[in-house]
């Protein structure tokens, strides 16, 4: 490789057939020698990631030379170059002329797929600074951002969700609500490579596209950077709505600061790279009107007793003046992002051919007003961070085999917390009229109603590939196990929630209604615990065989073992299940086979007409949000009702309890129906396409693709309609 040093070796069988199996993507130099034949070398040879280049090379005899005792000869990877030799016994006006255009100028493959390359990815504008941004711009992929899931790409018809993120060949995928888990920063990702169409048996764990990425790693020479990205409103024209609504531009300032350095800690031996950025993010969103008691109305109230200490300890951003109890305000909300990504990496090489790298990417997200309350002291405060551990060792055992293993520790944390708060969620609540509910001081979320949301995950991956090349087959055998460990805490109306039915009652401190969390086998106990502790593994197997029956035709077989296993309470604290029958509609399936083959035909001899086609089966697995609600089963709201009594205030949640009358609990966090082993989402897809290069760099393709989906659940509500008061409503959770 040019920028290590690093080497690998093989020997090709009788038929001349040879093969490098587990190269890192870079720049290569190929050379070639066998006795009593010249030796020859492909320079500037890039390989990509995940890719496959074929390079046919003849031999000239040892007595066939232009120059005595040189016995070299140097092959550009450019067609058709002439290569002028000079020296003591060489005539100086001849030259030789030897082609390079034995490698396939795109190599056999029947899948789809599309390398964005280091030099696309500083070259390219990248929306938000998101390498995956580019790819909206291949084939069949199209922007589905209304679902809300992932990345919001939906690739050849597929869902949002269907989509298999890779960091160094291990997991990077968000299992909550899918995508990428750890952010990939330009300046931090060699390559990628984007399969969308019917990939080999290796990958799977999606019935959509697998982004393949490679972090950045070191090289023999010291290299350091710098750089900055600065945005800011002065330099943006104001939007459509903007314009309609007479907002004008919105101010913002987004500053981005980065540096990473790269080098030879031992020469040719051990490679290092680091890199670190900041995202500083600050602005203000569209103007939001908000009902707010009004500063004579706050004067009115007894400065001793509770609602005025309140009204008057508590003030927001904006108070209304002038007359009445409350008036409209318009605010616009601020919005500030704080963002960290570093990566660090090491590679080593030893001289019999072993190589192994280290990898540490760690990313945090914090934004202190996730939700904006005009009483900023209770807005909710959005955190999330990550962090993942990546090694990976490559050995040869012999000249046609090779191992590649590979581990992985990941962690994620997501926290949604509700301010603390002396008393519980004070409620305007609405009383018929057209008036807009008086916001009140306290946490506030869009829906009314307030909780706290702590996911953290653990992963641990382990996988291994073995590869053997055997005259014109090359097979290659995996196995892998993923165990994800979740600590999980759901909490709703943590404090409590006080509904007033209008102001007055509210400066007389007469509430209407209390809500908290119950169980919802013993209504009567207040007490709750909202943490559980849930473990699940996934394992996987393929194996396939790329036959090249002739250099212009190749064949890929390939079968894939996928089980996806269920989730399982390890906690002390354990759900109440509801689960389906056995029925027809919905079955279960433990594990799930995939058959896939796929074929590649060079029609022209020399690379620049492919005719390719392939078929094969998909499964998506389960996220967590299929199941994690299920934590809400063992709960249901209590209601205690006040018949114009004032409780103490503040006071613990317990002595409000005691303090009203309890009514009957209410479903207003339904029940959630989940089924273990439910059969994961599946799906068949054929292709077929022909490639037929134009000119240099210009590629016409033709491609024609079909896919049927089965199995595919989705969220829905059982029982709906059902005329039997005790056939209750029931969210059904699906991915």
């Amino acid at each position: 490789r040019e920028d290590t040093g690093w080497r690998s070796t093989t020997k090709a069988d009788a038929g001349g057939n040879y093969a490098l199996a587990a190269l890192s993507p870079g720049r290569y130099i190929l050379m070639v020698d066998a006795p009593r034949y010249q030796s020859q070398q492909a320079r500037a040879v890039d390989l990509p990631v995940a890719g496959r280049i074929e390079l046919n090379l003849r031999l000239r005899p040892l007595f066939d030379i232009f120059e005595a005792g040189q016995y070299r000869s140097w092959l550009m990877t450019a067609s058709q170059q002439a290569a002028a030799f000079y020296g003591p016994d060489v005539d100086t006006s001849r030259s030789a002329v030897f082609d390079a255009a034995n490698r396939a100028a795109a190599p056999l493959d029947e899948s789809r797929s599309d390398v964005i390359a280091r030099g696309e990815i500083d070259d390219l504008p990248l929306t938000g600074r998101d390498v995956y941004a580019m790819l909206v711009l291949l084939p069949g992929v199209s922007a589905d951002t209304a679902a809300a899931r992932g990345l919001g790409y939906s690739v050849n018809g597929q869902r949002p969700s269907s989509a298999n993120y890779l960091l160094d060949g291990v997991q990077n995928n968000n299992q909550l609500v899918t995508g990428p888990l750890t952010a990939a920063v330009p300046e931090f990702v060699e390559e990628y490579r984007v399969s969308t169409t019917n990939y080999s048996a290796e990958f799977g764990r999606t019935s959509g596209f697998v982004a393949n990425a490679i972090s950045r790693g070191g090289s023999n020479q010291w290299h350091g950077q710098a750089f900055a990205y600065l945005r800011n409103q002065r330099f943006d024209a104001a939007g459509f709505q903007e314009n309609a609504q007479g907002y004008g531009r919105e101010a913002y300032t987004e500053w981005q600061p980065g540096l990473l350095a790269s080098g030879p800690a031992v020469h040719n031996r051990l490679l290092v790279f680091g890199g670190w950025q900041v995202r500083r993010f600050s602005g203000n969103s569209d103007p939001q009107i908000f009902v707010l008691p009004t500063a004579s109305f706050v004067a009115s109230t007894s400065a001793t007793g509770f609602p005025g200490q309140f009204l008057r300890t508590y003030l927001p951003q904006g108070q209304p003046s002038g007359p009445g109890d409350f008036a409209p305000v318009t605010m616009r909300a601020p919005v500030d992002v704080n963002r960290y990504d570093g990566l660090f990496r090491a590679d080593y090489s030893s001289p019999s051919g072993l190589h192994g790298f280290g990898r540490v990417a760690l990313d945090g997200v914090d934004e202190p007003e996730y939700v904006y309350d005009p009483y900023r002291q209770f807005s909710t405060r959005f955190q999330q961070k990550s962090l993942s551990v990546a090694f990976g060792l490559t050995a040869r055992a012999g000249t046609s085999s090779l191992n590649e293993f590979r581990a992985s520790l990941t962690g994620d944390s997501i926290r949604l917390d509700t301010p603390p708060s002396p008393v519980p969620q004070l409620v305007d609540q609405d009383d018929g009229s057209d008036r807009q509910p008086v916001l009140l001081p306290g946490p506030f979320l869009a829906d009314s109603s307030t909780y706290n949301y702590w996911n953290r995950g653990h992963n641990l991956e382990f996988l291994d590939n073995w590869t053997w090349i055997k005259g014109r087959h090359a097979f290659k055998l995996g196995a892998g196990l993923l165990q994800r460990d979740i600590d999980l805490r759901v909490d709703v109306y943590p404090e409590g929630q006080l509904a007033y039915p209008n102001l007055d009652a509210f400066s007389l401190n007469q509430p209407q209604s209390l809500l908290a969390e119950v169980y919802r086998q013993d209504p009567a106990s207040a007490v709750t615990f909202p943490e559980r502790e849930y473990r699940y593994r996934q394992v996987y197997g393929f194996a396939q065989d790329s036959f090249h029956a002739t250099a212009r035709l190749m064949f890929d077989f390939g079968m894939r073992y996928d089980f996806f296993g269920a989730p399982v309470n390890i906690g002390p604290q354990k759900d109440l299940l509801l689960e389906f029958g056995q029925g027809p509609d919905i079955s279960t399936r433990p594990s799930n086979w995939a058959g896939r083959a796929g074929m590649a035909w060079d029609l022209s001899g020399n690379g620049r007409t492919l005719l390719r086609a392939s078929y094969g089966i998909f499964y998506d697995p389960p996220f967590d949000n299929l199941w994690e609600n299920v934590i809400q089963n063992r709960y249901q709201t209590g209601i205690w009702t006040y018949a114009g009594q004032s409780p103490p205030l503040p006071a613990p949640l317990s002595t409000l309890e005691a303090a009203g009358a309890s009514q009957t609990a209410s479903t207003l966090v339904p029940a959630v129906l989940f089924q273990p082993n439910l059969r994961a989402a599946r799906s068949q897809s054929a292709f077929a396409g022909l490639q037929q290069a134009l000119a240099p760099g210009v590629v016409f393709e033709l491609d024609t693709l079909a896919s049927r989906g089965r199995g595919l659940v989705t969220t829905d509500v059982v029982n709906r309609g059902s005329s039997n008061p005790d056939l209750l409503n029931l969210d059904y959770r699906a991915n």
